[in-house]
Protein backbone atom coordinates (compact mmCIF):
# COMPACT_ATOMS: atom_id res chain seq x y z
CA UNK A 1 0.00 0.00 0.00
CA UNK A 2 1.47 3.31 -1.07
CA UNK A 3 1.59 6.52 0.92
CA UNK A 4 -1.49 7.96 -0.80
CA UNK A 5 -3.48 4.75 -0.48
CA UNK A 6 -2.70 4.64 3.26
CA UNK A 7 -3.78 8.26 3.72
CA UNK A 8 -7.05 7.61 1.86
CA UNK A 9 -7.73 4.52 4.01
CA UNK A 10 -7.13 6.52 7.23
CA UNK A 11 -9.41 9.31 5.96
CA UNK A 12 -12.18 6.76 5.28
CA UNK A 13 -11.76 5.29 8.78
CA UNK A 14 -11.87 8.77 10.35
CA UNK A 15 -14.99 9.66 8.33
CA UNK A 16 -16.75 6.46 9.40
CA UNK A 17 -15.84 7.12 13.05
CA UNK A 18 -17.19 10.69 12.77
CA UNK A 19 -20.48 9.36 11.34
CA UNK A 20 -20.98 7.22 14.46
CA UNK A 21 -20.70 10.23 16.77
CA UNK A 22 -24.10 11.92 17.14
CA UNK A 23 -24.28 15.68 17.21
CA UNK A 24 -25.98 17.08 20.30
CA UNK A 25 -29.49 18.45 19.92
CA UNK A 26 -29.81 22.20 19.56
CA UNK A 27 -31.67 24.36 22.07
CA UNK A 28 -33.61 26.21 19.36
CA UNK A 29 -35.64 23.32 17.94
CA UNK A 30 -38.42 22.18 20.26
CA UNK A 31 -42.17 21.89 20.49
CA UNK A 32 -44.76 21.95 23.24
CA UNK A 33 -47.88 19.82 23.39
CA UNK A 34 -50.53 19.84 26.07
CA UNK A 35 -54.04 18.65 26.73
CA UNK A 36 -54.94 22.38 27.07
CA UNK A 37 -53.32 23.62 23.83
CA UNK A 38 -54.54 22.90 20.31
CA UNK A 39 -51.79 21.07 18.43
CA UNK A 40 -48.11 21.79 18.95
CA UNK A 41 -47.77 25.24 20.51
CA UNK A 42 -45.08 27.66 19.39
CA UNK A 43 -42.95 29.21 22.11
CA UNK A 44 -39.76 31.21 21.65
CA UNK A 45 -38.22 30.36 25.01
CA UNK A 46 -38.70 27.84 27.83
CA UNK A 47 -36.77 27.87 31.08
CA UNK A 48 -36.82 26.03 34.39
CA UNK A 49 -37.25 22.41 33.29
CA UNK A 50 -35.68 20.65 36.23
CA UNK A 51 -36.24 17.92 38.77
CA UNK A 52 -34.35 17.45 41.99
CA UNK A 53 -34.52 15.68 45.31
CA UNK A 54 -34.33 17.25 48.71
CA UNK A 55 -31.34 15.82 50.53
CA UNK A 56 -31.86 14.36 53.98
CA UNK A 57 -28.81 14.09 56.18
CA UNK A 58 -28.71 11.22 58.63
CA UNK A 59 -26.17 9.70 60.94
CA UNK A 60 -26.37 7.19 63.77
CA UNK A 61 -24.08 7.36 66.74
CA UNK A 62 -22.83 3.83 66.04
CA UNK A 63 -21.77 4.64 62.45
CA UNK A 64 -18.09 3.84 62.01
CA UNK A 65 -17.67 6.36 59.20
CA UNK A 66 -17.25 9.91 60.45
CA UNK A 67 -19.54 11.36 57.81
CA UNK A 68 -23.20 12.13 57.44
CA UNK A 69 -25.17 9.95 55.04
CA UNK A 70 -27.03 11.69 52.24
CA UNK A 71 -30.45 10.14 51.61
CA UNK A 72 -32.76 11.15 48.75
CA UNK A 73 -35.86 12.90 50.04
CA UNK A 74 -38.94 14.22 48.30
CA UNK A 75 -38.72 15.15 44.65
CA UNK A 76 -39.37 18.77 43.83
CA UNK A 77 -40.17 20.44 40.53
CA UNK A 78 -39.60 24.17 40.09
CA UNK A 79 -41.96 26.27 38.02
CA UNK A 80 -41.40 26.32 34.26
CA UNK A 81 -41.60 29.55 32.26
CA UNK A 82 -42.86 29.65 28.67
CA UNK A 83 -42.50 32.76 26.46
CA UNK A 84 -44.10 33.48 23.09
CA UNK A 85 -45.01 36.36 20.87
CA UNK A 86 -48.43 37.87 21.62
CA UNK A 87 -50.98 37.07 18.88
CA UNK A 88 -54.75 37.23 18.45
CA UNK A 89 -54.79 33.53 17.75
CA UNK A 90 -52.95 32.65 20.98
CA UNK A 91 -55.98 32.59 23.25
CA UNK A 92 -55.35 29.04 24.52
CA UNK A 93 -53.09 30.45 27.25
CA UNK A 94 -55.65 33.06 28.30
CA UNK A 95 -58.46 30.50 28.38
CA UNK A 96 -56.34 28.06 30.38
CA UNK A 97 -55.54 30.79 32.91
CA UNK A 98 -59.26 31.70 33.11
CA UNK A 99 -60.06 28.05 33.90
CA UNK A 100 -57.66 28.25 36.86
CA UNK A 101 -59.17 31.52 38.13
CA UNK A 102 -62.70 30.09 37.89
CA UNK A 103 -61.66 26.86 39.57
CA UNK A 104 -63.05 24.99 36.59
CA UNK A 105 -62.86 21.25 36.72
CA UNK A 106 -60.02 19.91 34.60
CA UNK A 107 -57.81 23.02 34.79
CA UNK A 108 -54.76 20.80 35.36
CA UNK A 109 -53.09 19.42 32.25
CA UNK A 110 -50.22 17.33 30.95
CA UNK A 111 -47.45 19.27 29.21
CA UNK A 112 -44.83 17.64 27.01
CA UNK A 113 -41.76 19.59 25.85
CA UNK A 114 -39.85 17.77 23.12
CA UNK A 115 -36.35 18.76 22.02
CA UNK A 116 -35.78 17.77 18.41
CA UNK A 117 -32.58 16.78 16.62
CA UNK A 118 -31.50 18.34 13.32
CA UNK A 119 -33.83 16.01 11.39
CA UNK A 120 -36.89 16.92 13.49
CA UNK A 121 -36.98 13.65 15.44
CA UNK A 122 -37.45 13.62 19.20
CA UNK A 123 -34.08 13.69 20.96
CA UNK A 124 -35.34 14.07 24.53
CA UNK A 125 -38.57 15.15 26.19
CA UNK A 126 -39.81 16.37 29.53
CA UNK A 127 -43.31 15.35 30.57
CA UNK A 128 -44.98 17.35 33.32
CA UNK A 129 -48.22 16.13 34.87
CA UNK A 130 -51.02 18.03 36.61
CA UNK A 131 -49.63 21.37 35.43
CA UNK A 132 -51.47 24.66 35.49
CA UNK A 133 -50.57 28.30 34.79
CA UNK A 134 -49.90 30.10 38.06
CA UNK A 135 -49.35 33.36 36.18
CA UNK A 136 -49.75 34.89 32.73
CA UNK A 137 -47.94 38.14 31.97
CA UNK A 138 -47.74 40.53 29.03
CA UNK A 139 -44.45 42.30 28.31
CA UNK A 140 -44.04 46.03 28.86
CA UNK A 141 -45.40 48.12 26.03
CA UNK A 142 -43.37 51.04 24.70
CA UNK A 143 -44.44 53.13 21.72
CA UNK A 144 -40.84 54.14 21.01
CA UNK A 145 -39.36 50.64 20.76
CA UNK A 146 -39.18 48.08 17.97
CA UNK A 147 -39.76 44.99 20.05
CA UNK A 148 -42.16 42.08 19.78
CA UNK A 149 -44.88 42.00 22.46
CA UNK A 150 -44.31 38.84 24.48
CA UNK A 151 -46.56 36.91 26.82
CA UNK A 152 -45.02 34.82 29.58
CA UNK A 153 -46.80 31.90 31.19
CA UNK A 154 -45.50 30.26 34.36
CA UNK A 155 -46.59 26.67 34.91
CA UNK A 156 -46.38 24.76 38.16
CA UNK A 157 -46.59 20.97 37.98
CA UNK A 158 -46.27 17.79 40.00
CA UNK A 159 -43.65 15.97 37.93
CA UNK A 160 -44.38 12.67 36.24
CA UNK A 161 -46.25 9.96 38.12
CA UNK A 162 -44.30 7.29 36.21
CA UNK A 163 -40.91 8.50 37.47
CA UNK A 164 -38.53 11.06 36.03
CA UNK A 165 -39.94 13.93 33.98
CA UNK A 166 -37.11 13.35 31.51
CA UNK A 167 -37.87 10.87 28.74
CA UNK A 168 -35.52 9.57 26.08
CA UNK A 169 -36.38 10.08 22.41
CA UNK A 170 -38.42 8.01 20.01
CA UNK A 171 -40.55 5.25 21.53
CA UNK A 172 -40.61 6.76 25.05
CA UNK A 173 -42.02 10.04 23.72
CA UNK A 174 -44.63 8.21 21.61
CA UNK A 175 -45.65 6.18 24.66
CA UNK A 176 -45.99 9.35 26.73
CA UNK A 177 -48.31 10.81 24.11
CA UNK A 178 -50.38 7.66 23.89
CA UNK A 179 -51.04 7.59 27.64
CA UNK A 180 -51.53 11.28 28.30
CA UNK A 181 -54.36 12.40 26.05
CA UNK A 182 -52.05 14.99 24.45
CA UNK A 183 -52.85 15.62 20.80
CA UNK A 184 -50.64 16.87 18.03
CA UNK A 185 -47.49 14.75 17.79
Amino acid sequence: MGLIDGAVARLKEDTMADARVADPATAFRFQVNSTKLRGPAGFSKISGIKEENEVMEYREGSDKQLAVRKIPGLRTYPEVTFEKGLTRQGLDLVNWRKDVLRGAEGFRASVLVTVQDCTGNAARSAQMERGWPSSLEMSDLDGSSSEVAVETMTIVHEGNVKGSIFLTGGAAVAAAFAGSGIAGM
